[in-house]
């Protein structure tokens, strides 16, 4: 039910799960407890929906309600951009609008990825507040964005397991920041 697929058929959904499953493994290892919404290629939507439409909704609904049901502490959502401009690259977080502890989370994060994947992406984590599931998840949150399927070249690495490694331990060193400065 993830959305993008680069030009060359790699699907985002495939990516996200990749690295989602990497930054369990870290997390876990480090004695975290890590819940899913999805551990595999199958979305979460209802059974009874039909249409495309109907299955990404119930998809991002069910998702809000595994996050606000859960006894998680921070809700990390794992992402690719495709945008129709080919010269985007480089990673980026969001948060929801005035949730201080969702800006710090996706800020730490943002900070942790500079310096896992590279010095020279600048971007400052961006508030959003006009996404269903910024809106309605009522923990901290921060939705990253990994990279660009649109960019041939970042495409290519998105695809590497030492590249999604990275982007893996950043997100994952970026939640540790998070917990240490509360």
């Amino acid at each position: 039910m993830d959305g993008a697929v680069s030009k060359d058929g790699i699907s985002e959904a495939e990516i996200n799960l990749k690295i989602a499953l990497k930054l369990q493994n870290l997390l876990e290892q480090s004695g975290a407890t890590v819940i899913l919404t999805r551990s595999d290629e199958n979305g979460i939507y209802d059974v009874d929906k039909t249409t495309l439409k109907q299955k990404k909704v119930s998809d991002i609904r069910n998702r809000v309600k595994i996050g606000n049901s859960s006894s998680a502490d921070i809700f990390v959502s794992i992402h690719l951009n495709k945008i129709p401009q080919e010269q985007y690259s480089g990673w980026q977080t969001f948060f929801k609008k005035d949730n201080e502890q969702g800006e710090k989370l996706a800020t730490a994060i943002q900070e942790s990825l500079k310096e896992a994947v590279g010095k020279e992406n600048n971007r400052l984590p961006m508030k959003l507040d006009n996404v269903y599931i910024v809106k309605n998840v009522e923990i901290p949150l921060t939705i990253v964005e990994c990279g660009f399927l649109s960019n041939e070249e970042e495409e290519k690495k998105l695809q590497e397991d030492e590249y999604q490694n990275r982007l893996a331990w950043g997100i994952y060193n970026g939640i540790n920041d998070y917990f240490y400065e509360l």
